[in-house]
């Protein structure tokens, strides 16, 4: 079945009704990384070149403010990512880069710098060249390097469109892997893809001749049809919520399985802790991970508090007996295992988990184990790996599985950050702001279909 499109003059429509009421976000993005990098340019200006040292201090800073603009195009993606999904989005962002993928940021930008210094080195040669000589023969030279500097620009910016924003996509792929994965996605519609490009040259000249002045209205506009551009390959003919590469998704994972991991407390069944800090009166006892991102210290906490009031597994068992899965979680959970594999990840121990597994029907559990005494007293307990939950989730990918995971606290993220998809599951309001860029659900039914988008 062929594949409509929507006309480049409807997806320019569509960014300036995604822009209205963002201009002022994106503006002040746009000209806070410009001026960080006039004053970087203002420096390597002031550096003398009449001597060694000068001349590597010059090349230093030189590619220092290359990888920073491509730190800054990262960022980019990533709040306009934000403007076109219909998600909060503010002039922060443009920094988002400098915390989260630096590193991929910078490999990703050094691969284009090289490319653009291969596209335009016969117009560099013959330029120095005519500049030094003065022989009219290297105009020649230059005209042609002119036109194969244009092409390449074209085809580079075409080829590698969604480079920074399958970074943002695609925490557990290398750079290598994204700059591999580019062209075998956009070849499909290179053409399509830089006839747009061509229509967008008027906007770029008009740019020019403000003497710069429009660039952050201009740059803003085409940073929106480019991510429109980017929705539109990725639904059915029109724009869909979600990813940039929603489609191009379940072209990478065509040879892999899916398994869904589940975080259990807050997210199937109630908090273990605070239902006994609840029934035995013990305020302290209600601190979870959603407060305390270090497990090791809150469990020592938890057992010198158990201590102190001489309190035993028999009590914490038997409060457990009396929880109830959540409400719609075991129906939640009955409808995902139907449509695939799901696996829970949690931080509970085995003494705790197997009443709950009983009411939610027995799904597969990897857990933690307590060291009790003969008396029932809690002397310790037994983590089945350091990091269980990131640890399972690459383990899990190194024999071929993809990953989705969610969850609702600190010990959740490092299994959602680095899986293929990750969501957040009625978590808390300090853990939503400090992550903006992951989806949050409220409901089960919000949470099912987020992840069927992604399993297809």
């Amino acid at each position: 079945m062929n594949k409509k499109y929507n006309p480049p003059a409807l997806l320019k429509g569509l960014a300036r009704e995604r822009l209205a009421g963002n201009f002022g976000v994106t503006v002040r993005a746009y000209i806070w990384s410009r001026v960080i990098m006039v004053l970087i340019a203002w420096l390597t200006m002031s550096v003398s070149l009449s001597d060694t040292g000068g001349r590597v201090f010059y090349v230093v800073i030189y590619v220092i403010s290359l990888m920073i603009s491509g730190i800054f195009d990262a960022g980019s993606a990533f709040l306009y990512l934000h403007i076109i999904n219909g998600r909060k989005a503010y002039p922060g962002m443009i920094f988002y880069c400098f915390r989260h993928h630096t590193d991929r940021s910078v490999l990703l930008t050094a691969y284009l710098c090289v490319l653009e210094t291969l596209y335009s080195l016969l117009f560099s040669v013959s330029y120095i060249l005519y500049g030094t000589s003065g022989q009219t023969g290297y105009l020649g030279l230059m005209i042609i390097g002119a036109g194969i500097m244009f092409a390449g620009y074209l085809l580079v910016h075409a080829l590698y469109l969604p480079m920074y924003y399958l970074m943002h996509d695609f925490p557990d792929y290398s750079a290598v892997e994204i700059i591999r994965l580019c062209p075998k996605l956009t070849m499909v519609n290179i053409g399509r893809l830089v006839s747009l490009y061509i229509s967008l040259i008027p906007l770029k000249l008009l740019e020019i001749l403000s003497l710069g002045v429009g660039a952050p209205w201009v740059e803003s506009y085409i940073s929106a049809i480019e991510v429109l551009y980017g929705s539109d390959e990725s639904g059915q003919g029109g724009i869909r919520s979600g990813t940039f590469v929603s489609r191009w998704r379940k072209l990478l994972r065509s040879n892999e399985m899916d398994i869904v991991c589940l975080d259990l407390e807050g997210v199937l069944v109630p908090e273990i802790w605070i239902a006994f800090s609840e029934a035995t009166g013990i305020p302290e006892l209600k601190k979870t991970t959603r407060d305390e991102p270090d497990y090791d210290k809150l469990m020592n906490f938890r057992l010198n508090i158990l201590r102190e009031h001489g309190l035993g597994l028999k009590e914490i068992q038997d409060t457990i007996s009396t929880i109830d899965p959540l409400p719609g979680a075991k129906e939640f959970l009955d409808t995902l295992r139907a449509r695939t594999q799901v696996l829970i990840l949690s931080d509970t121990f085995t003494q705790f988990a197997s009443p709950l597994m009983q009411k939610l029907g027995w799904p597969t559990i990897f857990c933690n184990t307590l060291e009790v005494a003969e008396d029932g007293t809690i002397t310790g307990f037994k983590m089945r790996c350091e990091k269980s939950k990131l640890t399972t989730v690459k383990a899990l990918q190194s024999i071929g599985f993809d990953t989705i995971s969610a969850g609702d606290s600190y010990n959740d993220l490092g299994m959602i950050l680095n899986s293929r998809a990750g969501f957040l599951f009625r978590s808390t309001d300090q853990i939503r702001h400090d992550y903006p860029d992951l989806p949050a659900f409220e409901t089960y039914d919000e949470l099912l279909d987020a992840i069927t988008e992604v399993i297809g």
